[in-house]
């Protein structure tokens, strides 16, 4: 196979799954343990705790992916938080959220910090730590 090619099929799975993993982590973290989470009818520590756990969801589907690539080029995890970014768009402009914009936005930003924070944990390991 030519390895342009192997190299971007690699990196498209790497990004379904890594994305995959991510919606199946948000929606055991809302669906199943908080059994839905909504802007108007959840309490503000649900709220926080959810959100803490979604972003969490974010970081680990970063990492997957970023693993996946066999080069470790960040490329999968731009196309995840090019897809949050669509999806989120999507939500707003079929009114299927229920919350205000603001916070879609800001929970949309939050996944994508998630994921570049995700595929930057590689990098914390190899910092040496030198003694004084």
């Amino acid at each position: 196979m030519n390895p342009v090619i192997r190299k971007w099929l690699v990196i498209i799975i790497a990004t379904l799954i890594g994305y995959v993993l991510m919606g199946l982590l948000i929606t055991s973290v809302q669906e199943w343990i908080f059994h839905g989470v909504s802007y108007n009818k959840s309490s503000n520590s649900v709220l926080i705790i959810a959100g803490a756990g979604t972003f969490l969801s974010a970081v680990l589907g970063g990492w997957v992916a970023f693993r996946i690539n066999s080069k470790n080029t960040k490329i999968s995890n731009v196309l995840m938080s090019m897809l949050v970014a669509i999806e989120t768009v999507w939500l707003l402009k079929t009114y299927k959220a229920d919350s205000p914009v603001w916070f879609d936005i800001l929970a949309a930003f939050s996944l994508i910090i998630g994921i570049f924070l995700g595929c930057n944990l590689g990098f914390i390991k190899r910092i040496k730590v030198t003694k004084m």
